[in-house]
């Protein structure tokens, strides 16, 4: 009797998360290094966030960064979690905010909107992601961003200030250990967010912790990864992804860079698997579009999109 009860139970556990969990990536604009395909008529990103986020056992929809708010509400109720990418863009042009700080801010909003009533939903940033949350919870404060030296393409030691971080569970002693004594963790920035903002600035205080640390070429300690207080948004100022799927940079391969990681994107798709959002147009999906090779890209590929390509 009591097999019978233990094992009703863990069949209510399993059927309350979803199997299938769907991650949107947001596109953004092109690149002026990718002369083929000019930013005026494409969107792109890497296809090593796609791998990544495909390694958890999640499938992957594009999101493009230039559509409309009631098409970024059809794309909302179809996916479990949100990825923002790295790269390389202005957040605010001469005539006010880009396109892309604008669908940002909004998707930003829907998803501690989702989170407050009970809807768990995260949000997973890196680099251009990482700078572009801080902005837009900095109340669009440049000063929140500051000139980081000799931190594009090099690997970096972390120091943790919260190991237990919803990220890092599930981490070793070991590989803490590999990651705060060698370099092992890649950055691709000019920027950083020191955590003396977050001292005088009160709104990030109350909406971040810190969980680790990074030191640039000239001493600067800078954010190297932040998790929300009361919601599954986790923000990161390096490349989680490159030690895995990224050879034309020189990211470190090594197991210990690995694993850490996988486990971060891991426990973001796990956390994505606890909401019942569903997936009605397969035709999305990213396994429709070929992702190409590029002479001149630092990734091994890249997806494009034509502007208005995407829909849902």
């Amino acid at each position: 009797m009591k097999f019978i009860i233990f094992l009703a139970l863990l069949v209510a556990i399993n059927n309350s998360f979803n199997l299938n969990p769907v991650i949107g990536i947001l596109t953004i604009p092109s690149d002026e290094d990718y002369i083929e395909y000019p930013k005026s008529q494409y969107s792109y990103f890497a296809a090593s966030y796609v791998k990544y986020v495909e390694s958890t056992g999640a499938r992957v929809i594009p999101i493009p960064y230039e559509a409309d708010e009631a098409t970024l509400d059809r794309y909302f109720s179809q996916i479990n979690g949100l990825l923002l990418t790295g790269g390389t863009l202005a957040l605010e042009t001469e005539s006010g905010p880009s396109k892309y700080l604008q669908t940002v801010t909004y998707l930003l909003n829907k998803v501690i909107e989702a989170n407050q009533q009970g809807d768990i939903f995260p949000l997973f940033a890196v680099c251009l992601g990482h700078q572009t949350l801080h902005f837009i919870l900095s109340n669009k404060d440049y000063d929140v961003l500051s000139p980081a030296s000799g931190m594009g393409r090099v690997n970096k030691k972390l120091t943790f200030t919260d190991k237990q971080s919803t990220m890092f569970i599930d981490l070793k002693e070991q590989i803490f250990t590999s990651i705060e004594t060698e370099e092992l963790i890649y950055f691709n920035t000019a920027w950083g967010v020191l955590p003396s903002y977050y001292e005088s600035h009160s709104v990030l205080n109350n909406f971040f912790k810190i969980v680790a640390l990074v030191q640039d070429q000239k001493g600067v300690v800078s954010i190297a990864a932040a998790e929300a207080k009361q919601y599954p948004i986790f923000s990161f100022g390096f490349h989680p992804e490159k030690p895995i799927f990224e050879f034309k940079t020189p990211s470190k391969h090594k197991f210990e860079s690995i694993q850490f990681g996988r486990n971060l994107i891991n426990q973001f798709t796990q956390i994505a698997r606890e909401n019942n959002h569903s997936l009605k147009d397969s035709n999305s999906v990213i396994f429709k579009y070929n992702p190409i090779q590029l002479e001149s890209a630092s990734f091994q590929q890249l997806y494009f999109f034509q502007l208005g390509e995407l829909s849902i």
